[in-house]
């Protein structure tokens, strides 16, 4: 049985789990609670991983680590954006 469909799911859940806190962040543009260092942690491996499934061409993970690597991405930039200076 082949079970790839499940690594889209996958991918799936785990990119909309960023998704409330990415419109929290731009509805409220607040982002005093938030942790720069964890996101740029998340992006940094986001970064690794579609590298490597790039390079040996997964395309089940490739689907799943290019949307989490925007959905960080675009947390690091409401950071910078909404930050108290």
């Amino acid at each position: 049985m082949n079970l790839e469909f499940l690594l889209y799911l996958t991918g799936a859940l785990f990119t909309s789990c960023y998704i409330p806190q990415i419109a929290k962040s731009f509805r409220t543009k607040s982002v005093e609670d938030l942790s720069l260092p964890m996101w740029v942690i998340c992006v940094a491996g986001y970064t690794c991983g579609l590298i490597y499934f790039l390079v040996n061409w997964r395309l089940s993970m490739i689907c799943n680590y290019a949307p989490g690597l925007i959905a960080n991405l675009i947390m690091v930039c409401l950071y910078f954006k909404y930050r108290r200076k």
